[in-house]
């Protein structure tokens, strides 16, 4: 029987860095006993936080790296440029949103909420608690942002993604009421409607970015007609026909 791999001592509190990164690049995962599986996993989960926030970090310099500077010198600028997605885009092979998507998180987190980023770098959260912050905490002030990170942060590692967003949510609303409003209205002004192919060589087309009630209202129309051609006797499923309908009304 294959002998189990003898873990380090102290890795579970093992900060993350370059020395955690050294072990557990020489731990076989095929040879873990099985009580130290979930160890092995969380050490890695923080040394990817750790990663993750040193990657953001330079991510944010290349988007504030002055274009024309001399080779050789270190030249920011206080603006990011306006083709700053396209260099980023084409170092890591992303599209241009998801360039500028990236870049934009990376801005916020070191640039208005270094506490968040910090934690990041800790490996106390991961980046998908990151992004949240991000998200909530980036309409508000400086000052209103050190309230909420001060009172969240230190619970965040515990916190479930939801958990983590509801408490945001509350949190922003009890200190700034009407960012909710600015929320949907931003939300409300990017509105698009987009078409992709998935892998199965099927296509997804969705509308995000909606108000509410009008979204609801289709919603129903479609579901009323669709339950019309069925018990007039259509062999699709529900499900199917009104897909079907949806596509159908866009396209005239």
């Amino acid at each position: 029987m294959q002998q189990p791999v003898v873990l380090p001592d102290g890795l579970a509190d093992l900060p993350p860095g370059p020395e955690l990164g050294a072990l557990l690049a020489g731990i076989d995962p095929t040879r873990v006993a099985n009580h130290d599986t979930v160890v092995v996993l969380q050490a890695w989960r923080r040394q990817r936080s750790h990663t993750d926030a040193a990657e953001l970090a330079i991510l944010a310099e290349v988007g504030h790296c002055d274009p024309f500077a001399p080779a050789g010198r270190i030249a920011r600028l206080e603006e990011a440029p306006a083709d700053c997605g396209l260099e980023i885009a084409a170092a890591l092979t992303l599209t241009e949103v998801t360039a500028w998507r990236e870049y934009a998180l990376a801005d916020t987190l070191i640039h208005r909420l270094p506490a968040v980023h910090a934690s990041l770098t800790a490996g106390n959260i991961d980046r998908a608690k990151a992004m949240l912050f991000a998200d909530y905490l980036e309409p508000l002030t400086d000052a209103q942002n050190a309230r909420i990170c001060a009172a969240l942060l230190p619970p965040a590692p515990d916190l479930t993604t939801g958990q983590l967003r509801a408490r945001l949510r509350r949190m922003v609303l009890a200190i700034d009421p009407e960012a909710a409003r600015r929320r949907y209205r931003k939300a409300l002004q990017q509105r698009r409607l987009v078409c992709y192919l998935d892998e199965d060589g099927t296509a997804t087309l969705t509308a995000t970015g909606l108000d509410p009630t009008a979204a609801q209202a289709a919603c129903e129309r479609v579901d009323g007609l669709a339950r019309e051609v069925r018990a007039a006797g259509h062999p699709e499923p529900l499900p199917a026909i009104r897909a079907d309908l949806s596509t159908a009304l866009q396209d005239g």
